[in-house]
């Protein structure tokens, strides 16, 4: 009768330990197949496109001085539907110049993009690869200036993905397009 050494039963331990994160993770792996996790953008630093805590924070309201030398931006500031916007709020804030940024893949980008519009991923900026096209939205438009994100729309987090990076950059004029670029070349509007 062969007897068990103990370098034999640390293998089949270390066996069984292998087996055991093997399932775990192929257990994790279709779990988040089934249930993605989708990061949403910490809208706090969004600060004009929040809605105002009440009418006295209103723009133009008793209380509320404009300086005479800054431009009144408060239809673009502040839409109704907050930080998520609609087809025709988009278009209005395309009408009034804000920054397009579309954040599909290049290719996708490079087939067909609304017009103006700059395209941006998340791994762009996470990679550092856009660091001059950070430097040039910086200096040619600050940090407050509107600007729209877009992707498919939908099911689409490219956005959010790409607001989540910029928001702790200081850039604090976000909106995001819910309608994807389909919605908006379906409708009519400008593309390139």
């Amino acid at each position: 009768m062969a007897s068990s050494t103990p370098a034999d039963s640390l293998g089949f331990s270390l066996i069984g330990a292998l087996a055991l994160l093997g399932a775990a993770v192929l257990i994790g792996a279709g779990d988040s197949l089934l249930r993605p996790v989708v990061l949403k953008p910490d809208w706090s630093r969004n600060t004009s496109a929040a809605q105002p805590a009440d009418a006295d924070d209103l723009p133009g309201s008793p209380d509320t001085e404009t300086p005479a030398d800054t431009p009144d931006q408060s239809a673009a500031a502040e839409p109704a539907e907050g930080p998520y916007i609609g087809l025709e709020t988009a278009r209005a804030l395309f009408d009034e110049g804000a920054l397009f940024i579309d954040a599909r893949e290049p290719a996708e980008f490079e087939h067909a993009h609304i017009l103006g519009a700059i395209n941006l991923t998340a791994q762009m900026v996470s990679s550092g690869k856009a660091a001059a096209t950070i430097a040039e939205l910086t200096e040619g438009f600050g940090y407050d200036y509107p600007i729209v994100i877009y992707c498919h729309g939908g099911d689409c987090d490219a956005s959010d993905n790409l607001a989540k990076l910029l928001l702790p950059m200081g850039f604090s004029n976000l909106r995001i397009m819910q309608a994807g670029f389909d919605e908006w070349q379906a409708a009519g509007f400008e593309v390139e």
